[in-house]
């Protein structure tokens, strides 16, 4: 608004792209799987940034430090007493819902977006940190409108009393799922999300989350449109929200780490 300019929304279905002909001065591009769209961008010499994927040193982006978030996340579970986690994270391309079950030596290399990837680094450092390896704990590759994944986790890792999911989607669905099977949250499983949307604070209880900065993110990256320069990159510190989806480990958990 300050700059006098306009946004358009432009198509984002497989084989449907507006950057070869939108009438625009430049474009703000959200997605990896954008990454060819790029080109167009390129061809008609219009300045473009790209938002939470990093597309080459030339290339204007603007970045969350997800693996900050993440180790962050996990720290605070860690200090509530949490030895056992669980995982949800994003599906690479599609498929279906799946478990990559605990195991020395599997391969993570694949497993979500470029972004997932810095959460899983952040989170395997706090863990390590505490003696812990992210390889005793279940990872889930699902959707993030997927529900049935809510109750996939607690149907395969039910020893878990900590799940961290990648998007805010899937913990309120892990929520609402342990509602129903009358598992308590937090006194039984606490659980984090990623992603500050408005009904991460509206269900109940309210979810315990990082606020990635959205608006900043979208702020910052039209101001390098404008700019009319290249190769600019900022990195955001997303902001942990504590509320009431997670608590103090359940003391069956407690005690068995006071042992070892």
């Amino acid at each position: 608004d300050k700059a006098g300019a306009s946004i358009v929304l432009l198509p984002d279905a497989p084989g449907i792209s507006g950057v070869a002909s939108a009438v625009v001065d430049g474009f703000i591009f959200g997605r990896i799987g954008q990454m060819e769209q790029l080109q167009g961008a390129r061809r008609r010499k219009l300045p473009f940034a790209v938002v939470d994927f990093n597309a080459g040193p030339e290339v204007n982006a603007v970045l969350i430090d997800a693996h900050a978030g993440a180790k962050a996340a996990v720290k605070h579970l860690l200090d509530l007493g949490h030895r056992r986690f669980g995982f949800i994270s994003f599906i690479r391309g599609s498929g279906p819902t799946h478990l990559i079950a605990p195991g020395p030596g599997r391969d993570l290399s694949k497993v979500g977006l470029q972004i997932d990837q810095e959460k899983l680094r952040g989170a395997a450092e706090a863990l390590e940190e505490a003696g812990l390896s992210l390889d005793s704990m279940p990872i889930l590759n699902a959707q993030p409108w997927d529900d049935s994944a809510a109750g996939l986790i607690l149907d395969e890792a039910p020893q878990v009393t900590a799940i961290f999911a990648f998007s805010a989607m899937q913990a309120i669905a892990v929520i609402r799922e342990a509602k129903q099977r009358e598992i308590r949250v937090p006194a039984d499983i606490s659980v984090v999300g990623y992603n500050d949307i408005p009904a991460a604070a509206q269900c109940n209880p309210p979810l315990t989350t990082l606020d990635s900065q959205p608006v900043e993110k979208g702020r910052i990256a039209a101001e390098f449109v404008l700019a009319g320069e290249r190769g600019r990159q900022q990195y955001l510190a997303p902001r942990f929200i504590v509320r009431q989806s997670t608590g103090p480990a359940p003391l069956s958990t407690l005690r068995r780490t006071l042992r070892v």
